[in-house]
């Protein structure tokens, strides 16, 4: 029988981050059409988000925020800065900034970057991992090292390479070249992400973690755009 804690976890993800971000996410969509790529990718993921937590099949297995919130956001600064630390030694992967049209103004780039990506993300990946876990009947581990693949997969979409043409598959091949140091990177903080949830069964760790790196990103960028 699923805990009062529990519930209570999960229904904070819900009414402080999702439905507010959905919201948002849905403005976007429809007043500026910069952003609408953006905003129906978070349209999508926080609907996803609504009805993977809605079902009670999960009970226990969906993690939300729980008590304790000063040390899971210690832990979730002292990782974000590893994380950051890491990147900028590692010949192997790289840190790229998302890539957004510079007529956005600053302030919308600033949320969708440092707020959205991350407080969206960290419940999807929960939701991923439990759906995971309950359709394949996997273990933990299994389910965490899909739901990271499918998160660097997700940052194609994030560096522009699912929104721009190619005449050849070459051209194609070599825009995922560029950018393979930080699909790499975005495959690994989703399995340090997993093993944050599964240690502290609550996304703040993680999300703390997200939004230090995303804004680290973001203000050393000058951003990476696309016309």
């Amino acid at each position: 029988m699923e805990s009062g804690n529990s519930k209570e976890a999960r229904n904070r993800v819900v009414k402080w981050i999702v439905i507010p971000l959905l919201f948002v996410a849905f403005l976007f969509t429809f007043t500026v059409p910069d952003l609408r790529s953006v905003g129906i990718l978070y349209t999508v993921m926080g609907g996803y988000i609504l009805f993977i937590f809605s079902l009670s099949r999960f009970k226990e297995e969906l993690i939300g925020i729980r008590n304790g919130y000063f040390g899971q956001i210690l832990v979730g600064l002292v990782v974000g800065i590893g994380f950051l630390v890491l990147s900028a030694i590692s010949p192997v992967f790289s840190l790229l900034t998302p890539v957004i049209s510079l007529s956005v103004a600053e302030d919308l780039r600033f949320l969708v970057i440092v707020i959205m990506a991350p407080l969206l993300e960290e419940p999807w990946r929960a939701a991923t991992i439990a759906l995971i876990r309950d359709v394949y009947k996997s273990s933990f581990t299994k389910a965490m090292i899909i739901s990271a693949i499918l998160f660097g997969l997700l940052h194609l979409f994030v560096y522009g390479v699912l929104l721009s043409g190619y005449d050849t598959w070459i051209q194609a091949y070599g825009a995922v070249k560029v950018i393979s140091g930080s699909l790499l990177a975005a495959v690994i903080f989703g399995v340090l992400s997993g093993l944050l949830i599964k240690r502290y069964k609550s996304i703040l760790p993680s999300l703390i973690a997200h939004v230090i790196i995303n804004f680290v990103i973001f203000s050393k960028s000058g951003l990476v755009v696309v016309s």
